[in-house]
């Protein structure tokens, strides 16, 4: 299995947590632990993911790009809200992975989104992070 990790942190105060590197530590712990070897590690540093225009996200963009033409199989992130902050754009881009073939893995959560459960959690984890991000 082939994994496409993307990190992003918008602000100093994200560090804590949440820094780069401490994304890619967990990265490496599940990569090596479920056996699957790393595509590419798609970083955003400094790149808020409160926008609805991904043009302004260009390696998260790259990321599904990439995802959509089957270059990987599964798109791992650290936590749902470093993905996307916008319920829209969640939803939206999740919708597109699913419908091209690539799984999606959020470590922090750990669930299946593909469920009606899951569903309706991920839609409530999105408006959370969504407003979050407003305040």
């Amino acid at each position: 299995m082939l994994a496409g990790l993307y990190a992003r942190v918008s602000t100093e105060e994200q560090v804590e947590g949440y820094s780069i590197e401490a994304q890619r530590r967990a990265f490496r712990a599940l990569v090596e632990a479920r056996g699957w070897e790393t595509y590419r590690e798609y970083v955003n540093e400094g790149v808020s993911a409160r926008t609805d225009n991904v043009a302004k996200r260009p390696l998260f963009r790259e990321a599904i790009d990439d995802a959509l033409a089957r270059r990987f199989d599964v798109l791992v992130v650290h936590k749902l809200d470093r993905f996307a902050r916008n319920v829209r754009v969640t939803l939206e881009y999740l919708e597109r992975l699913e419908k091209g073939g690539c799984s999606f893995l959020s470590i922090n959560e750990q669930m299946d989104f593909s469920t009606p459960m899951g569903k309706v959690i991920l839609a409530n984890l999105a408006a959370f992070g969504q407003y979050y991000s407003d305040n």
